[in-house]
């Protein structure tokens, strides 16, 4: 009797693992509003998910709704083996709003791993949080996912997305926003994390490829973040959101290399804070070291603030050392700036040492603005930088001495020996476009910047020719088919374009070919590029063809001038003629002209 009662207890136990095991979750499942999938909501699908644990990788497949939810998402079985993934079943029809009037953050991550958000909408309707990690949250993603956050309040934790280390083990690790928007919130951003030597670095973060717009203090906020990538972002911050002491764009503190900020664009456009702190993007207490640099690459930082702001580009400071500052286009345009002894600058420094300026573009279109403004002698390399302010006798300091010019800035310094200055840089739009109009007189200056190997594409990541390098972060390649010879004169093959732009097609003499094609292939962006010239084509029937190909893109989003000079063998030299593409039928003024071509479609200007 004793063994069949072991019996029966054994078979109860065996029977109870084996329901436990089936009922963790594996594969697809559907969220539906109707009650047509398998969970009617997502807190449904989150308490299955924290309640059983996963035995497989998961996808809940969200269909279209408007989920008015707060969610809260705790650690499950087996997090660390597999991947649980949230998705829209299509792009832009998921919103999950928060729910009341107040209440918890929208969506809380407390010591999770491995989770991704793709293609969905949050919406927080009151002051808190949009998306809050706490604890120690590993490898999570957002991917494509629109981020709202409609509070009034300026405090940190009213972010947008928000993270505070609160005890030695708390940190956020390997996670990456990716292709995402944020809209609103203190921040769009605050991750702050090791900020006491007690406490751990968040470690090999991600932020790539963001639109943010509208935060009320600042964009990025980073705080003891080591190996963190913030890479081709776009930040907008506008007048009339927040008229607090200080608006940054973008701030690391107490941070560790690597560091990496590349090809972001900044618009900081506030005009009406009196008193208070611009800055494009800040560096404070930031730790580079002689074999692993803090990189500040191929951005676009433009500025505008109210009389008696303190505005700043790019303002190095604290401990902050080991920094190369490269290829960026800095423009400070706030009104004139009347304190005494103001250190407005495209560039400052008081940070300790270490600190390379090679291949910028610093201007300030005001009095009392500088270009460079360095405290002490943090600056240990400075050439082939174009400098410019408005202000001749403001122009750069550097350790408390005036320089009113380039010589004596070489004189005083040794710097700046193949480094130019004189008239403004024509950008497109100061601050939100800092392209250089290069068909202004300043293409005197193109071609001239120092060659770095590490950097080989520019901010919109086409690349820089080796031999022609221009100073800021859009180089200015121009790519010519010029006598073409066989290709265009008999017609049997094809001009390509390889990686060069703007793109110029030109001939010493009329193209005898009928129909002239022109390739753009081999993976070649146009994104970005400042203008097209197409000379000395032959009017009447005669079409160039521009034939999109592999993976490349020609896109005319950007382009600042479209001129078809010299085409005409019997109409007057210079004449320009109507463009035409398969996507606008009609005649477009040259300056207008904003076709976007996919790849195998054909544009054609006739």
């Amino acid at each position: 009797m004793k063994k069949l009662t072991r019996l029966v207890l054994l078979l109860i136990v065996m029977s109870s693992i084996s329901t436990a095991t089936l009922a963790q979750l594996s594969g697809n499942k559907t969220i539906d509003l109707q009650g047509t999938g398998d969970y009617a909501s997502i807190s449904e699908a989150i308490t299955a998910l924290v309640g059983n644990g996963i035995n497989g990788d998961v996808e809940f497949l969200i269909n279209a709704g408007a989920y008015d939810e707060n969610l809260n998402i705790d650690p499950f079985t087996n997090a660390g083996n597999h991947t649980v993934t949230f998705t829209a079943t299509d792009p832009g029809v998921v919103n999950i709003n928060s729910f009341g009037t107040s209440g918890p953050a929208l969506l809380n991550l407390n010591n999770v791993s491995n989770i991704r958000f793709i293609n969905l909408g949050f919406r927080m309707n009151y002051d808190e949080a949009t998306v809050v990690f706490q604890g120690t949250c590993n490898n999570i993603s957002f991917e494509s996912c629109n981020f709202f956050n409609t509070g009034f309040q300026d405090i940190p934790e009213h972010s947008v997305v928000y993270f505070s280390a609160l005890s030695s083990t708390d940190a956020v690790n390997n996670c990456s926003f990716i292709n995402n928007t944020f809209d609103g919130g203190a921040y769009s951003v605050y991750f702050a994390g090791r900020t006491l030597s007690s406490l751990e670095y968040s470690k090999d973060n991600k932020f790539i490829s963001n639109v943010l717009t509208n935060p009320k203090k600042g964009g990025f906020y980073f705080a003891g973040q080591k190996n963190i990538v913030v890479e081709d972002n776009m930040i907008s911050m506008t007048d009339g959101q927040y008229d607090g002491p200080e608006r940054t764009a973008a701030k690391f503190f107490s941070c560790e290399a690597p560091v990496e900020f590349r090809r972001n664009k900044i618009v900081l456009d506030v005009v009406s804070s009196f008193g208070s702190y611009t800055k494009g993007l800040k560096l404070d207490n930031v730790q580079g070291f002689a074999n692993q640099k803090v990189n500040i690459v191929n951005n676009m930082i433009g500025t505008t603030g109210g009389i008696d702001n303190y505005e700043h580009g790019i303002y190095l400071s604290g401990t902050t050392e080991h920094v190369n500052v490269w290829f960026n286009s800095v423009a400070i345009n706030g009104s004139n700036r009347t304190p005494s002894g103001s250190n407005n600058a495209a560039f400052f420094s008081s940070a300790i040492g270490n600190i390379s300026l090679l291949n910028n573009i610093f201007s300030a279109f005001y009095n009392n603005g500088y270009a460079i403004y360095s405290t002490n002698t943090s600056i240990t390399e400075s050439d082939y930088n174009y400098l410019y302010s408005a202000d001749g006798t403001a122009f750069i300091k550097y350790n408390s001495t005036d320089y009113a010019g380039l010589a004596a800035w070489l004189l005083g310094t040794s710097f700046g020996a193949n480094s130019r200055s004189g008239g403004a840089p024509p950008f497109w739009n100061i601050p939100n476009d800092l392209h250089i109009d290069w068909s202004d007189t300043f293409v005197s200056e193109a071609d001239l910047g120092l060659n770095i190997p590490e950097v080989i594409f520019d901010i919109f990541r086409n690349p820089r020719d080796p031999a022609a390098i221009d100073f800021g972060a859009h180089q200015e390649n121009i790519g010519v088919i010029a006598n073409a010879g066989a290709d265009f004169s008999t017609c049997s093959s094809n001009a390509e374009v390889q990686g060069a732009f703007p793109l110029v097609v030109t001939s010493l003499a009329e193209w005898s070919c009928a129909n002239p094609e022109v390739v753009i292939a081999n993976d070649v962006s146009f994104e970005g590029m400042g203008r097209a010239t197409v000379s000395n084509l032959p009017l009447g029937a005669t079409t160039l063809t521009f034939t999109i190909a592999g993976n490349a893109e020609f896109p005319f989003t950007e382009v600042d001038e479209i001129a078809i000079t010299n085409n005409a063998v019997t109409a007057d030299a210079g004449e320009d003629i109507d463009l035409f593409s398969s996507t606008y039928p009609t005649p477009i003024a040259t300056a207008d002209l904003h076709p976007s071509l996919a790849t195998g479609e054909t544009g054609n200007w006739v």
